[in-house]
């Protein structure tokens, strides 16, 4: 009798062994809605149900050519908010947002010409990235963050390219910025603030390229969500 039940118990220890090694397949189709109903023959697998999209889960960056109408294939997987993207002159992508790659939390990360991470690529600002603007060498970027590499930048600052490194643009708003614009000299920005590099703005405000903010003045009663 203590045989039989020293071997139920291994036997039991093995099949919760086994089901534990049961591992989800990657690359199996998603939906974009509620499956109901699935049927399998030989080699093929029905799905039924309320959606109307069955294929590769992307996360939340997605690629598709105009020249084919295909998709493109990206090697990474963000999962999360995507809030801005932008590229420079090189051909290299910037994504903004709220988001995790590999694991990992990330507001901002590049990504090459081939959309392999550029690992070298060190901004990284302390909270959610939700719009940027490049101008020549220089990335701005505007969201919830109050610094950025460890030092302090309320929701907007510009990272240089060239160098990899902060500048010292930093006009520290007392809101969100929302949007942002390039008129060739001067850097709009819009959104919810009343104070911005060391003057009263309404919502709306001209900067010079260092930061400092420059003449032009047009009060908004409300808020600025595009430019």
């Amino acid at each position: 009798m203590k045989n039989r039940i020293v071997l139920i118990i291994a036997l039991l220890f093995m099949s919760l062994v086994q089901a534990s090694a049961q591992v989800l397949l990657g690359n199996f189709p998603q939906t974009n809605g509620t499956i109901n109903a699935v049927k399998r023959t030989a080699n093929k697998l029905f799905l039924g149900g309320d959606f109307t999209y069955v294929g590769k889960a992307t996360g939340s960056l997605g690629a598709y050519s105009l020249e084919n109408t295909d998709s493109v294939t990206i090697p990474i997987e963000i999962h999360g908010k995507v809030s801005s993207i932008v590229t420079d002159a090189a051909g290299k992508i910037y994504i903004g947002g709220d988001f995790t790659l590999a694991g990992q939390k990330h507001n901002l990360v590049a990504l090459n010409p081939d959309f392999s991470r550029d690992m070298q690529f060190a901004c990284s600002p302390s909270g959610p990235v939700n719009n940027m603007l490049v101008i020549g060498n220089k990335l701005l970027i505007a969201g919830t963050f109050n610094a950025v590499n460890d030092q302090t930048r309320i929701g907007l600052a510009e990272w240089q390219l060239s160098t990899n490194s902060l500048s010292s643009f930093a006009p520290n708003p007392d809101g969100i910025i929302h949007a942002l614009a390039f008129d060739g000299s001067r850097i709009w920005v819009g959104g919810s603030f009343s104070f911005i590099a060391g003057g009263l703005r309404s919502s709306l405000a001209a900067l010079q390229m260092d930061g400092t903010l420059a003449t032009a003045n047009f009060p908004i009663n409300g808020l600025v969500n595009s430019l």
